[in-house]
């Protein structure tokens, strides 16, 4: 016969030698990804103030509101 008892008996050990022969996930530490490109600058190169301006050096026959020339307001950036 089966009882409630020995279904929550069965159910901890399944449990407990499940975790005991699981490896572990993470334990081996792992070297940091290196996601920056290899033309990369300093970031000394940033220091003070910046322009930014965007103008446009192509655009399709079609397009009406924007011709080649045009540009946006002049923005001053400083890098914090």
């Amino acid at each position: 016969m089966v009882t409630a008892r020995s279904v929550r008996w069965l159910g901890s050990s399944l449990l407990l030698a499940l975790l005991a022969t699981s490896p572990p996930g993470c334990a081996e530490t792992q070297p940091p990804i290196q996601r920056v490109g290899n033309e990369v600058l300093e970031k000394s190169a940033f220091e003070g103030e910046w322009y930014y301006l965007q103008t446009v050096i192509d655009a399709p026959y079609g397009i009406a509101w924007a011709t080649v020339g045009d540009q946006s307001l002049l923005e001053r950036i400083e890098w914090e």
